[in-house]
Parts: C-alpha cells; sequence; structure tokens
C-alpha cells in the first residue's frame, strides 16, 4: 500500500490527481506542486485524512510563502484541518534534496526560469 508520493503536478493535470487519488486509498502523504484546486478535492476525499504541507524554498525572494495569497489558503484550510502540519524548509534540508532532482527530471530540465511560469 501506497502511503507517501512526491511528485510533480501542472496545473493542467488534474486528471492525474484524479488517478492518484482514486488509486491509493491509504495515501497519507503527498509532496506536490498544484494550486488550490488541490485541497477543494482533498476535501472530499475518503477517507478523510489531513495533510502536511511543506513548502520547499527554491527561490528565497518568490518562495510560495512570501505570497499573501498562497498564506491566506493555506489558513483557510488549516482551520478546516485539512492542513494539520505547515512548515517551510530550504534545500538544505536532505530530505528534499531528492525531491528537488525528481521534480525536475519530471520538468525535463534544471532550467530555474521554469518555475516563474508556474507562479
Amino acid at each position: 500500500m501506497l502511503r507517501k508520493l512526491s511528485t510533480g503536478i501542472k496545473n493542467n493535470e488534474s486528471e492525474t490527481l484524479k488517478i492518484i487519488f482514486n488509486s491509493c486509498k491509504y495515501l497519507g502523504s503527498i509532496k506536490i506542486w498544484c494550486g488550490e484546486s488541490f485541497f477543494v478535492n482533498w476535501t472530499n476525499r475518503v477517507p478523510q485524512k489531513s495533510l502536511s504541507l511543506v513548502i520547499v524554498i527554491c527561490d528565497e525572494e518568490n518562495s510560495l510563502d512570501k505570497n499573501n495569497e498562497n498564506i491566506e489558503i493555506i489558513n483557510k484550510y488549516t482551520k478546516l484541518s485539512i492542513i494539520k502540519k505547515f512548515e517551510v524548509t530550504d534545500f538544505d534540508d536532505d530530505e528534499y534534496v531528492l525531491i528537488l532532482a525528481l521534480y525536475q527530471t519530471y520538468r525535463g530540465n534544471n532550467n530555474e526560469s521554469d518555475y516563474d511560469d508556474e507562479n
């Protein structure tokens, strides 16, 4: 049974998320790149489980946690008990170095400018 997953998901890949959620009923942890629609979908998931949300800082100036809209979304879903733990870390955290490498492989290159089109 898959309980943890780390992956990159683009905004137009909601069908991929549906397949993951429908196929992985025991999934308790997922690390992805996505927007609020993910949390909306998660609220309707059965069985209902809270998430741990970790933001890995790629670019200090443009970090997701620096955006007020992102923080409002995080606060909203924390109050709804969808997010049980929120953490911000950087690439000095060894656990997330592999996630970045996998994400960059998924994206097809290591060009930092690719991150700009996601924000």
